[in-house]
Formats: structure tokens, sequence, C-alpha cells
């Protein structure tokens, strides 16, 4: 009997765990774009001067404050999903519980892009994507990196490290040698300066960044002198890389810009941003799920069979002349017969 309860309680872990593959995500990204000039509603339009992204990753059906001072956002979200990895709402503009949430989008497909009215629009994914699936790159552009973290400095240029929560901010540049204007956003402003050179087949940038004055003094932006492009820098509690624009990712999207209820259409080619109903692994999870969870009733009813035949032997009960529920057998039929 002590036998059997061990066999049976491996077997349940087993399962467990098999189920444990089919829940919901550890987490996921969320994209919002904006763009200056066009309020870029519905289209995740990214790659452009002017355009930019806040990605930021958040637990499913979990109340995250997102406070991101450059681009002067300090709200609540939630990613609702249904405990399978399925969103089934994006909970926006919350109060600090997430009951309340006057910004609420139903319907969210993975990968879908989707207007957040006003505010832009943005893409829910499973895995990270410095991109776009709708990018509008520019000649010769550059765009900057900034990661931050409200609460607590930056440690790399990286918000996929495991327990992360900083943000990465993407805006596009065509270069500007005095200080100009970045961008206004609410009561937010900012002022740059940069500028690129080629040393040896390698892009240096040197500016001012993120200025909170019109004159771009090192005191109050973001300074970089001859960085690599790629390399990460840090200064004031932030840390920066910068790119060739072309260097963006094409994110795959798993349908067509939507302006209100975005639902899955079809896959285009590029770097996974997350995954659709069709998607590959998702099906093969699910298939490979049903087989475990078969091969573990078969594994049930084949240990409860012989232990039940060892009982009997234990009994001296001829074992060729009991019927049961699991039919006859002789003692040199037994292992060969399964009778499920």
């Amino acid at each position: 009997m002590m036998q059997f309860a061990k066999t049976f309680f491996c077997i349940v872990l087993s399962c467990n765990c098999i189920l444990s593959v089919l829940g919901d995500v550890p987490h996921f990204y969320v994209s919002e774009f904006s763009e200056d000039s066009h309020g870029n509603d519905g289209n995740c339009l990214f790659g452009d001067v002017g355009t930019a992204v806040l990605i930021y990753r958040v637990e499913p059906n979990t109340c995250t404050r997102i406070k991101h001072v450059d681009s002067a956002t300090d709200k609540y979200v939630s990613v609702e999903t249904d405990g399978m990895g399925n969103v089934t709402a994006f909970k926006n503009l919350c109060d600090g519980n997430c009951t309340n949430c006057p910004s609420t989008f139903q319907d969210v497909k993975l990968g879908s892009c989707f207007s957040i009215f006003g505010q832009g629009s943005a893409i829910i994914s499973e895995s990270f994507c410095a991109g776009s699936p709708n990018l509008q790159l520019m000649d010769d552009g550059f765009s900057v990196f900034y990661y931050s973290n409200f609460f607590s400095p930056v440690t790399d240029c990286d918000i996929q490290q495991e327990g992360s929560d900083d943000m990465l901010y993407i805006r596009n540049y065509d270069g500007a040698a005095e200080c100009s204007l970045d961008y206004i956003i609410g009561d937010v402003t900012r002022y740059y300066s940069i500028n690129a050179t080629e040393e040896e087949g390698e892009m240096l940038y040197s500016g001012l960044l993120s200025c909170t004055t019109t004159v771009c003094k090192a005191s109050s932006c973001v300074s970089i002198v001859n960085l690599t492009e790629g390399d990460c820098h840090h200064d004031h509690s932030v840390a920066v890389k910068v790119l060739p624009s072309h260097l963006l990712s094409q994110c795959r999207s798993s349908g067509p810009p939507a302006s209100t209820r975005p639902s899955a259409t079809t896959i285009s080619p590029g770097e996974s941003f997350g995954n659709g109903s069709n998607d590959p692994a998702l099906i093969g999870g699910v298939v490979g799920g049903g087989v475990g969870i078969a091969l573990v009733v078969f594994g049930i009813a084949l240990v409860y069979r012989r232990y039940e035949f060892k009982q009997r032997r234990a009994l001296n009960v001829s074992y060729s002349t009991v019927k049961n529920n699991y039919g006859t057998a002789s003692y040199n039929d037994e292992g060969l017969t399964t009778d499920i």
C-alpha cells in the first residue's frame, strides 16, 4: 500500500507540472506608442522622427503603478487574463487598486495594435521587442534608448532581467547640433542636442539629452561623449544607449491596427511580439499537455492493477479464477494485459 501511495503521489506531481505549463504566463510587455505631431491613435507607427514608445513589464492580473517622468506618465494599469495566458482586458488609468478603471479595453489580442484614445496606441505581448509591426524608418536617423526607474536607480540597459521593473523609453531623432526643443507632453518639456560621427566603421554619438532647460547644460541633461552605438552609458541614475534607427526591430503582428476591439487575423514575418491563437508553440503545448494527462491516467490504472495483483497473491487467492472490473488473467498473462 505504501508503494502504491508513493507512486500515486509522484504521478499527481507530474500532472500538476503538466497543467502548470498550460497555465498563465509570468509577465507581459506593454508597449505604448506616441507621435509628437499626429497622436498615433491606433496605428503603432514608430521609427520616424518624433515617434516614441514606452515599454514596461507587468504581471498578469496585478495592479501595477507605471510612473515615468519623461513621458509624463503616472497611472495604474492591469493586464487581465483568463488564467491560461489569454488576455481578456487591458485596464488603464485605474485607481490604486485597479477597481475603478475608466479607460478599459476588452478583447485585446496579443501582438495586435489597438488605440488608447487620445493617448496613442499600444501592443501587449509575451515577448520583448524594441520596435513595432508598423515601422517607418528615416534615412540616417538614430534612436535613443532611455532606461529608467522612478523608484530606484537602473543598473543596466536591460528590462528583461528577472524581477526587473525598469522601463524603456525610445525616441527617434535626425540630429540637432544646437540645443533644440525635443518634445512637450503635458507639463513635461525636454530639449536636446546630439550629433553622430563615424570612426573606423562605427558610429559615435555625442550630445546632451533629456534636458530640462533651454540652454542644454550638462547639469540638467543626460550627457554622452563619443558613445559607441549599442554601448550602455549611466548618468543621473538613468542609462542610455544609441542605435541607428535601421536596427529597430520589425516586430511580429497578429493583426492589422484596430480602433476599438482588435482581433487577430494574420501573422506577418519578423521578430516575435507575442503569441496569437495560431502560435505553433501554444498549439504544441496544448497537444503535449493532453497526451501527458492521458499517460498519467494510464499510469494510475496500471499501478493500481499491479498493486491489486500483489495483494491477491499475498492472500493466496488463485488470481486466474478471480473476475473483477479489469477482466481476468492468469499468472503467466499478468504483465501483458492492461485491460483499460
